[in-house]
């Protein structure tokens, strides 16, 4: 299980990870090919050239920077973060499964298609993370405990660990906990005034209640759902297709 994830202990302590990858020496020549030609000239198409290469590759390294150490800090502190976060998706959830009941009995059906909703995401975030502390491999978060920072991390483990452990982070931070608080809202609206009526022992989270509009239920609906299908075998397909090389700029050529 341990290989799944991190490169062979021989690869590591032969020549590094440039061995049975060839990515870094592919990555190298790369970023040298711009350095030798016409270095006496003067033209400025060169020069815009250089620019917009430096330009490309500075994102592209800022971009590999965020996902890594992205990567390393979900993997120490992945089961704080979905323990979190599956806690209050249940909360909400039961919360709105008491609006339900309040809101039908006083006939009140326009909030109680509201709380019918956020019963709804919350259960599928519930299930969504549930799922994802199935998948994610403990192996990852010993790896992220026993490296001295992210860099470490991200470079000894092999392209299936690069893509696992970017994509749950990802989902984790983009999807699921934004989903969870857009939720939260919502869920205290329909304790603050649809199941006590807006008591006076409730008023103190009338102003969080003010912070639900139809349209923040709409964009945690979709990444309630973007989480789902990054979860599903088909987002684990289109993540690997897009993560089809192991990434090696961060990592010291050996």
């Amino acid at each position: 299980m341990n290989n799944k994830y991190a490169l062979n202990s021989i690869t590591v302590n032969g020549d590094g990870n440039a061995i049975g990858t060839g990515n870094i020496v592919n990555v190298l020549k790369e970023h040298h090919v711009h350095h030798h030609n016409n270095r006496n000239g003067g033209g400025g198409g060169e020069s815009d050239g250089k620019g917009e290469v430096g330009t490309v590759l500075g994102g592209l390294l800022a971009i590999a920077l965020a996902i890594a150490a992205l990567s390393y800090w979900f993997a120490k502190y992945e089961s704080q973060v979905y323990t979190v976060a599956f806690i209050v998706a249940l909360l909400e959830g039961a919360a709105a499964f008491c609006a339900i009941a309040v809101t039908v009995y006083v006939q009140n059906y326009a909030a109680a298609g509201r709380n019918v909703a956020i019963l709804t995401l919350a259960a599928v975030l519930a299930y969504t993370i549930t799922s994802a502390v199935g998948d994610y491999n403990p192996r990852l978060t010993e790896l992220a405990n026993q490296a001295i920072g992210f860099k470490e991390f991200w470079c000894q483990l092999n392209l299936y660990g690069q893509q696992s452990a970017s994509r749950h982070a990802l989902l984790a931070s983009l999807f699921v906990v934004p989903g969870v608080l857009l939720l939260m809202p919502h869920a205290i609206r329909s304790v603050s005034i649809d199941i006590t009526g807006a008591s006076a022992a409730m008023r103190v989270l009338a102003p969080l209640a003010k912070l639900s509009p139809a349209r923040t239920l709409v964009v945690a609906g979709i990444l309630c759902f973007g989480a789902v299908y990054g979860h599903s075998a088909a987002g684990v397909d289109f993540w690997a297709h897009r993560f089809a090389e192991r990434v090696t700029m961060l990592c010291p050529a050996r």
